[in-house]
């Protein structure tokens, strides 16, 4: 798996190649790794499932940089912390 071999401090996974049940797979097995969900339809119901999940945020795939902004904060959030 890519996370393991490249340590990774986030992922960010498509809900449209990817369900809630990997959302929570991932979140039990690398717990240390921040997980922003996309998805090109928005569904409150959907986000709250992912959120319960594990995921740290869940945004529209059109957004990219909020994204990478989620992904690049909740990991800036996780080395503060850590120092």
């Amino acid at each position: 798996m890519q996370i393991r071999k490249h340590r990774a401090k986030a992922a960010i996974l498509d809900l449209e190649m990817a369900s809630i049940e990997d959302v929570q797979v991932l979140s039990r097995e690398f717990p240390g790794t921040h997980i922003v969900c996309n998805h090109r339809i928005a569904d409150d119901e959907m986000w709250k499932a992912v959120m319960n999940a594990g995921a740290a945020d869940c945004l529209p795939s059109f957004d990219t940089p909020g994204i990478v902004s989620a992904a690049l904060r909740d990991t800036e959030s996780a080395r503060s912390v850590a120092a």
